[in-house]
């Protein structure tokens, strides 16, 4: 079981999605003001994902052992079976929009379209994520006909527009290819891959540059993130 510690909520909206078309559709989508923090455990069990977007106040996302800062325009993607915690600045409380998502289709979805299904990014379009995440809510809220499958293809449509705030940010572009292909070089040979400074050199970068960008778009470095794809591998 997942063991779930969340502290000092200030003020939660939450809209729960009817029973749906199929096993895989948002059924949570909230607004939370928080001023402490929120920690998930490892669990193997077929979890919730959720993917949050950071409207207001400062915090830090932590997975892996890699921090990353949040503020007004971040995006953070966690696993209910990851172990990763976030922190917000008591003295700027922090308000996220998030959908959470049950099922085994969501984080697969999160991977190939960001990366890594955990991790924290600043996003170069966070208005459109908001219109977004506003439209799953107002879905959810009205409960209409049919909005089970409508909720879906926002959710699908809300990653893909985080992927391409991904990529229009300031040098995100490179930063993002490299990371791709560095995972590209590593993923076949899970068991046993090439050693970093080989990867690195093949990618004409320093094995340092390749820890900040696994860190930055995986929430890992490129060690503990072979770790957990063994571990995933050998769960399924």
């Amino acid at each position: 079981m997942a063991d779930l510690d969340c502290t000092a909520i200030r003020r939660e909206e939450l809209h729960r999605f009817p029973p749906g078309d199929g096993p895989d559709l948002p059924f949570t989508i909230a607004t939370i003001e928080r001023a402490g923090s929120f920690h998930v455990r490892r669990s193997r069990r077929p979890h919730t994902s959720s993917l949050a977007l950071v409207t207001a106040g400062r915090g830090w996302f932590a997975c892996g052992g890699a921090e990353t800062i949040l503020r007004p325009g971040s995006v953070y993607a966690s696993s209910l079976g990851s172990p990763m915690e976030v922190r917000c600045d008591p003295h700027d409380p922090m308000t996220v929009r998030q959908l959470m998502v049950q099922g085994e289709a969501f984080p697969r979805l999160l991977e190939r379209e960001l990366g890594a299904r955990d991790g924290a990014w600043p996003v170069g379009n966070p208005g459109e994520c908001l219109r977004l995440y506003d439209l799953l809510r107002d879905e959810a809220r009205e409960a209409r006909p049919l909005a089970g499958r409508v909720a879906a293809a926002l959710a699908q449509a809300l990653v893909l527009t985080v992927r391409r705030g991904l990529d229009c940010g300031p040098g995100a572009s490179g930063s993002r290819n490299t990371f791709l292909r560095a995972r590209a070089l590593l993923e076949p040979a899970t068991a046993a891959p090439p050693p970093l400074t080989a990867v690195a050199a093949r990618l004409r970068i320093t094995t340092m540059h390749l820890n900040r960008v696994f860190r930055r778009h995986a929430g890992l470095p490129p060690a503990a993130w072979l770790r957990e794809r063994r571990l995933d591998l050998a769960a399924a």
